[in-house]
């Protein structure tokens, strides 16, 4: 599998910016779970299964992986594994937020 970052019309990449925000402020163990979740979706494809990630989105089939305490939503289409959007896990419950600007990249796509 391909992974590709969705990119703004100026060509940002914030799931990427985010990670390196992330290994800048010296969360290793946040950056490491990333990467290894990352080479786990290209190698073996989606879904990896609970607990690894998980489906947020069923109609959409957007899911999210969960490294550490963070969380980025991807999809995938053919070959190719999306990641829309990163942040923070922060409650239980899926952040209402983090969902609608996932929703809004892959409809981007």
């Amino acid at each position: 599998m391909e992974i590709r970052f969705w990119q703004t019309a100026r060509g940002r990449a914030p799931v990427a910016e985010y990670f390196e925000r992330l290994e800048a402020s010296g969360d290793r163990r946040g950056v490491a779970a990333y990467r290894f979740l990352l080479e786990l979706l290209s190698e073996i494809g989606p879904p990896l299964g609970m607990p690894r990630d998980r489906v947020i989105d069923r109609a959409a089939r957007l899911y999210e992986l969960r490294p550490a305490a963070h969380r980025v939503a991807y999809a995938w289409q053919g070959d190719t594994v999306w990641l829309l959007h990163a942040w923070r896990k922060q409650s239980v419950t899926l952040d209402v937020r983090a969902h609608r600007t996932a929703l809004r990249r892959l409809e981007d796509l």
